[in-house]
């Protein structure tokens, strides 16, 4: 979601805290079913020596989860409407109202949010 935020910062688009409920509800769906479950299998897969080709299926098989998810992600992303302001600010903005849904959010502050928008501006 922290990509999801910078990539709309760059389309110059701000979500609302309504948008990222209802992205985070979609994607933990298909996380919890799909993505997590294929993982759990590699992991597991990895650690017996003789099951290197379906260790590597497993792989690819929760990459392309993975791909779905954020295809799907990206389809939703879309039709958030473009807002009036600069991808700096929508940057900061867009990481701020995500980091508000989390559970933790109270132990996160201004500064680390400015961190990251910082790294992610440099990146």
């Amino acid at each position: 979601m922290v990509l999801a935020a910078a990539w709309l910062a760059q389309q110059e688009v701000s979500w609302e805290d309504s948008d990222i409920y209802r992205l985070k509800a979609l994607c933990a769906d298909w996380r919890e079913h799909c993505v997590l479950p294929l993982r759990a299998v590699r992991r597991y897969l990895k650690q017996k020596p003789t099951t290197t080709e379906m260790y590597s299926h497993a792989k690819a098989l929760e990459l392309e989860a993975e791909n779905y998810q954020l295809q799907f992600l990206e389809a939703e992303l879309a039709v958030i409407p473009a807002a009036n302001a600069n991808a700096d600010d929508l940057l900061e903005r867009n990481l701020h109202l995500y980091f508000e849904t989390l559970p933790c959010a109270h132990q996160i502050d201004a500064a680390f949010i400015a961190s990251l928008t910082a790294l992610i501006k440099a990146v």
